[in-house]
């Protein structure tokens, strides 16, 4: 039997909802709202890593940090080359009806949208592509811009930028479409993405080199592995993971990924520093 996880000491990724005097009809309609608005970015391309919303006389400050998509990101370079000027207007005006008459007794909306694609490490960047480019014609086969978008999301994680339920969901995504015969080959490829972001380096700002935050990372697969009839769990364990103590940083995140092979659960744990 494998050690088992203390769920006290599993620190999850929790929404920010700054709530100062709110009732509870007030509270219940902003989380609403928030899975609304989650979804219609999600529908537009755009993936919501981070989100706040604080509410103070009548004032409603809104937070999100998103990331592009590469097949979004195209999408917008062949609209701008056309030189569509309606194009902004139309977007301000979509967030304007958006926002507009929707939240309850507020008399100033401030919206801050913060874009993550910028705050890529480019040279870490550079890495993942020399050492994954191997990847693209056994599991990203027709899928370039999803293997640019998991090289991205794999270099935010390892930065500390994004929060693990999103980099969870990314290998889910992955993993959706893949034949039974391919499931050995992304086990392997978590492997050395894992061994990667452990040894790796990080380049900061003043050129000076700076070990990795993350020490230690399980994972664990569950469901029809390679098409079995009956289920079965993967393991992969590198590193340190201790789970019963209260000092150490261990971030937890599990997702469900349905196939046509069944469905399929995805648990990560990652110790930082």
């Amino acid at each position: 039997m494998g050690q088992k996880s203390n769920t006290i000491t599993l620190r999850k990724s929790k929404l920010r909802y700054l709530f100062l005097g709110e009732s509870t009809k007030n509270v219940m309609f902003f989380i609403k709202y928030y899975k609304l608005m989650k979804n219609l970015f999600r529908l537009r391309g755009l993936n919501v890593t981070n989100f706040s919303l604080n509410r103070v006389n009548k004032k409603i400050f809104v937070t999100f940090s998103l990331f592009y998509n590469l097949s979004k990101i195209i999408s917008y370079q062949r609209i701008f080359s056309k030189k569509n000027k309606k194009f902004k207007k139309k977007a301000l005006d979509s967030f304007k009806n958006l926002f507009n008459n929707s939240l309850i007794n507020s008399d100033l909306i401030l919206l801050n949208i913060i874009i993550l694609n910028k705050r890529i490490n480019q040279r870490l960047l550079n890495n993942l592509y020399s050492k994954f480019r191997y990847s693209k014609k056994r599991i990203f086969s027709r899928r370039y811009t999803l293997f640019m978008d998991f090289l991205a999301i794999s270099s935010l994680y390892c930065q500390g930028v994004i929060k693990i339920s999103m980099f969870l969901e990314m290998l889910g995504r992955i993993f959706k479409v893949l034949p039974k015969n391919k499931h050995r080959l992304f086990m392997l490829l978590l492997r050395k993405l894992f061994i990667f972001l452990i040894t790796q380096k990080l380049y900061l700002s003043d050129l000076s080199l700076a070990k990795s935050k993350i020490r230690g990372v399980k994972f664990v697969l569950s469901g029809r592995f390679l098409g079995k009839l009956r289920s079965s769990s993967n393991f992969i364990h590198l590193g340190k993971i201790p789970l019963q103590t209260l000092d150490n940083n261990i971030e937890y995140s599990q997702v469900n990924v349905y196939t046509l092979l069944g469905a399929f659960g995805f648990k990560l744990w990652v110790l930082r520093n």
